[in-house]
């Protein structure tokens, strides 16, 4: 079986990808254009697909139920073996996500009584928000975020409740502004104090707390209500949560962004996002996952907000994620090469994570020696 490619939108050029990989594409949105499903069936009836790749890349990627979702839907013969696995996994993501909103239900009158107020991100306001259905967007967890004055009320709830803190988080516990509880090792909760899951970047960037908070907005499933992001900060948490936290790895982000902007790109007040991301100083991690969800899926972004956003892009950008792909493996950090929008910021990073976080430094070095080393090496193979 072919390797999976880890990170896909960078360097991404469609007519380079195999045919699984094109089918996948295809399929990973709520709704298909006419070309796009024209495209799909033919694939399926005029090539030999290798299934059980196309299979693997479906669980890698997470995108189980697009993919059954669709298939469904085309007037194509698939083996029976391959709907099989795809009707089994759909179906545990839905039991499981029906099960998580009486757990959401659960933590919200639980954080309601205590008087603590919570943001929920991620994966669960997708679902209500977006996907608008309990069977499409697959999460491991429940992500909420909670002002730093009420983590301890947080923590103390949480116990009472009967949650754990959830240890197996390694060396990084001290660098993550986000900590782990279970209940029963059946609900897990990660409680967010910062947007970004890493402190150093909350030291570095300028982002606007009480602006989020003030800016939030209520959303509702089956009866469940919560409290998640405005539509501006909810696409800037997006972006940077798919680069500045993931490193630009995977491809469920990038289908999570490319859904966002069909449902909200066109109010979106883009002037606002731009100054955001400008005080904010996230214009390129903005910009990078604008562009490789566009590529991908020609998401609808103005051009020229592609246009503005793109004069912050460096030379040295596309050498550091042709190494990061070509390695395909333990390199995010090296990513944090392109997040800032001044290099001044991105040295900063690097002295802090020696000074504050040696481990976190030494981390670094080990997974970025030799491709740090081969940016500054031309080889032949490359352009």
């Amino acid at each position: 079986m072919p390797q999976i490619d880890l990170y896909p939108a960078l360097d991404f050029s469609f007519s380079r990808l195999r045919d699984e990989e094109k089918l996948l594409i295809s399929l990973s949105r709520m709704d298909m254009p006419d070309s796009v499903r024209a495209r799909a069936a033919s694939l399926i009836r005029e090539r030999a697909l290798d299934w059980d790749y196309f299979l693997e890349l479906a669980r890698v990627y997470r995108v189980i139920p697009f993919i059954y979702r669709h298939l469904q839907s085309l007037d194509v013969d698939i083996p029976d073996r391959i709907k099989q696995e795809l009707r089994e996994g759909a179906g545990l993501i839905f039991a499981r996500n029906i099960n998580a909103l009486a757990d959401i239900k659960l933590c919200t009158e639980l954080f309601r009584k205590e008087g603590i107020e919570v943001l929920f991100i991620k994966g669960v306001p997708f679902m209500f928000d977006v996907y608008r259905d309990a069977g499409l967007r697959s999460f491991t967890d429940i992500d909420i975020l909670v002002k730093a004055k009420d983590f301890r009320r947080t923590d103390k709830a949480l116990k009472e409740k009967g949650f754990r803190l959830y240890e197996n988080r390694g060396i990084f516990n001290h660098y993550r502004a986000q900590k782990m509880y279970s209940l029963d090792e059946r609900v897990y909760l990660d409680v967010h104090m910062d947007l970004i899951g890493r402190r150093l970047h909350n030291r570095l960037l300028g982002i606007d707390k009480k602006k989020v908070w003030e800016d939030r907005r209520e959303v509702c499933l089956r009866g469940v209500r919560i409290h998640t992001l405005d539509i501006v900060h909810g696409l800037l948490y997006h972006c940077m949560h798919v680069s500045i936290q993931h490193g630009f790895l995977g491809l469920i982000w990038y289908v999570d962004i490319n859904e966002f902007m069909n449902r909200y790109g066109g109010g979106m007040d883009w002037d606002r996002v731009l100054d955001l991301a400008r005080s904010y100083g996230i214009r390129r991690p903005l910009y990078y996952s604008l562009r490789f969800t566009k590529e991908m899926f020609g998401t609808p972004v103005p051009g020229y907000v592609m246009e503005r956003l793109g004069r912050i892009e460096r030379k040295l950008d596309r050498r550091v994620f042709t190494k990061i792909k070509a390695n395909n493996a333990g390199t995010d950090y090296l990513a944090e090469l392109v997040l800032f929008d001044r290099m001044r910021d991105t040295i900063k990073f690097v002295l802090l994570c020696f000074v504050l976080y040696p481990y976190l430094f030494a981390h670094f070095l080990s997974i970025s020696g030799k491709v740090f080393r081969a940016l500054f090496v031309r080889v032949r193979s490359e352009p």
